[in-house]
């Protein structure tokens, strides 16, 4: 079972699943549990070795106590049970010919992937609890909420909270803290109010690391320009940039906001990133109004507001010099 042996009271010894080139369920990490959570890991634990016993019944197995106890050991904690009926027919056709192919097809399938959700299938039991629970984004629409998006709050919640590298690389389960280092570039800075004044040069000097792409004339002179199927950035339905790395970063609602601070984002320079800003200057000034200027939610964005800003700017600047070569009969 996933969560998976006892270890030492309420510490569990947890498969790890992010590291490359370890065979399924090979290396482990201890993690330590409060109460209620051990008792809530170990409620569902239970609950699905009930179920799997139904569904044992229902087709038929009745296993010897060492084989079933083997099995319902290496059961998925949430379990694809579609997966799972599947096997057990499958099993079921077997057990005419061979009752020992049969029982090996479950031990093979308990112990592997086959029973347990793609990350689509989490995203999507994520996304009906939340439309169950009926949980809307800050723009009133339905939130659009899967793993991936749970990690990187995790991780840059944490980061927020002062949390050192390494211990997050270690609370976040990567083996080095090189990977960590995405939750930390993440974190939104705790800035004054953004307003129009943000705009200022002073600002500017102070923010232009955020910035890490490089503004292009347009797609057609950018960094994967020729394949816009699957480079091409939009914002509400309008071209806007080029991504270089053709938007394999797995940020999906991410884009094109985490766009602004990645060194492959190349805006063009017409794109539509004033109406941009004053979306994100007026989301911040509504959460402002409803939480105050200093809540998490509040400031958030802060740190893509500043990219946003320079990138206007960068823009404009680029604006005028065309302007200035095409006077003058230069090149641009």
């Amino acid at each position: 079972m996933d969560r998976v042996r006892s270890f030492r009271g309420l510490a569990q010894h947890v498969p790890r699943v992010k590291q490359k080139g370890h065979v399924w369920r090979q290396t482990r990490r201890t993690v330590h549990l409060t109460t209620v959570y051990f008792a809530l890991f170990e409620a569902q634990r239970s609950q699905v070795q009930s179920k799997f016993r139904d569904v044992l019944v229902a087709h038929g197995f009745d296993l010897q106590d060492r084989d079933l106890k083997q099995v319902l050991e290496d059961l998925a904690l949430y379990p694809n049970w579609g997966a799972v009926q599947a096997s057990l027919k499958a099993a079921a056709e077997l057990r005419s010919e061979s009752h020992a192919l049969a029982l090996e097809t479950l031990r093979v399938h308990s112990k592997g992937q086959h029973w347990h959700f793609i990350s689509q299938g989490i995203t999507r039991k994520l996304q009906a609890a939340c439309k169950a629970a009926g949980t809307l984004a800050s723009d009133g629409k339905p939130l659009n909420v899967g793993g991936l998006r749970l990690r990187y709050t995790k991780g840059t919640e944490l980061a927020r909270q002062g949390v050192g590298l390494n211990a997050l690389a270690w609370l976040m389960d990567h083996s080095d803290f090189f990977s960590a280092g995405v939750y930390i570039d993440n974190l939104p800075e705790h800035a004054a109010q953004i307003s129009a004044a943000l705009s200022g040069s002073s600002v500017l000097n102070r923010v232009a690391s955020l910035f890490r792409g490089e503004v292009v004339d347009s797609e057609a002179v950018a960094i994967g320009g020729d394949d816009p199927q699957c480079s091409r950035i939009h914002y509400k339905g309008e071209g806007t940039a080029t991504c270089g790395n053709r938007k394999q970063c797995d940020m999906g609602d991410g884009i094109p906001l985490a766009c602004y601070t990645c060194d492959r984002f190349q805006p063009w320079v017409d794109g539509p990133h004033e109406r941009l800003l004053a979306d994100l200057q007026e989301e911040r000034s509504r959460n402002a109004r409803a939480l105050g200027d200093t809540h998490p939610v509040t400031i958030r964005r802060d740190k893509t507001i500043a990219a946003v800003i320079n990138v206007i700017h960068l823009c404009t600047a680029r604006k005028q010099q065309r302007a200035s070569l095409s006077h003058s009969g230069g090149a641009a």
